[in-house]
Formats: C-alpha cells, structure tokens, sequence
C-alpha cells in the first residue's frame, strides 16, 4: 500500500505542480483528520462490520489531496451514503479558501444514520445535497451549473452506470478539468471480471492518461 500511495502522491505532484507528499501530511495532522477517525469509529460502532461501505482511507486522503491540488472551484459528485468523500472534499475545499459541492445520492434508508454523518457541521455551507437516481438528476445539476471543475464518480458500479456519468460528465469539463472515480478496478459481476474496467475504458477511448491508484482513478481533461 506505501508503495501504492507514494506513485499516486507522486503523480499528482507532476500534473498539478504541487507537493502531495506535504499535502498528505497536512492532512494528516489536520483537526478535520482527527475528528473524521472518531466519527468514523462512531460510525462502525453503530453498524457493525457487515454494513460499512463508506470509502476506504486511502480512497478518502487521495480526494483529500487531489483537490487540494487541482483547486477545484465547482465539484460534483454522485454518491454519498454516510459523506465520507463529500466530507474530503469539502475540507479540501474549506483549506483552499474556495469552492462548492454538489452531491448526488438516492440517500440512507430509514433508521441508518444520516448521509451527512461523515460530514463536519462548519463544513456544509458550501455543499449542495441532491436525493434522486443520478440517471434524473445529474443532468440536470450539470445543466444549471453549466460548467464545472471536477466529477467525482461513487454511486452505481456498473460498466454502463459509470460510462454514461463520464460521458454527460465529460461534456461539463474545461480543459484541465479533473475526472475522478472510485471503484476502478473491481468488477461489477461475473461480465466485469472478464472485461475491463469502465475508467479506463473510457480514458483509453478519449485519449486521456489515467492516475489508477488502489481502487481510486484521476484523469485531466485535456488543455
């Protein structure tokens, strides 16, 4: 996993002309580090082992990191369940001094905890929360937004689920614009074991230079 870690750190230092090595490190002595590793422990406490699946931690310090770098000024995202990844990015946001979230999700089912569990309070001024199936809504977050900086992809697995969200996603991102996702190495059945990945599927077709580290991808929109 260090390893792992320390190629992803380093490519994002040359694509954004950054220090992600210090960018992870300033997340890890951050108060909102602290505060997400108790909260998340609070968290499993209260589902037990069989029901988390919440973004691993290494999912969640790259999305740290990743905007951190890139400065995004408008995000979007679909999926939050507990807002383990709306939680990164907003702190992220909060540490650049600028930027907003539109998150899309189907939401928890009732008598779970609620999807801003993961969330810091001072944290959610600048985050949009949209309940509905991303298939009705994100075109139509897309479409009032217009243009956006960064997509981050972490709802539905499935091949055409995740091509069709880059697809519309794509069309919404400038030159050097940031297209992220979760789940890209995990098949999404028997098919998927057989076939690759729908990121770098998609990345390859567009002609686009994928960062894959661990279950995590980033690529840039070309300039």
């Amino acid at each position: 996993m260090e390893n792992t870690r320390a190629r992803a750190l380093d490519g994002i230092s040359a694509r954004w002309g950054v220090d992600a090595l210090a960018l992870a490190n300033e997340y890890e002595e951050s108060d909102f580090a602290r505060w997400y590793a108790d909260r998340l422990g609070t968290l499993q406490a209260i589902l037990g082992p069989g029901r988390m699946g919440t973004s691993e931690r290494f999912g969640c310090e790259l999305l740290y990191v990743l905007v951190r770098a890139a400065r995004p000024r408008i995000a979007v995202e679909t999926g939050v369940l507990y807002g383990a990844s709306s939680g990164h990015i907003l702190a992220a946001m909060a540490a650049n001094g600028q930027g907003e979230l539109h998150s899309i999700d189907l939401g928890t089912c009732s008598g779970e905890p609620p999807y801003n569990f993961l969330v810091r309070p001072d944290l959610m001024a600048g985050w949009r929360y949209v309940v509905g199936d991303s298939r009705r809504e994100l075109p139509r977050v897309l479409a009032g937004l217009g243009q956006i900086d960064m997509f981050y992809h972490d709802s539905l697995h499935t091949f055409e689920q995740m091509t069709w969200e880059y697809e519309i996603a794509a069309r919404h991102l400038p030159p050097g614009g940031v297209l992220a996702s979760h789940d890209v190495v995990t098949a999404d059945g028997i098919l998927g074991i057989f076939r690759e990945n729908a990121f770098p599927a998609f990345c390859r077709r567009r002609g686009l230079n994928p960062l894959l580290a661990h279950n995590t991808g980033v690529a840039q929109w070309p300039t």
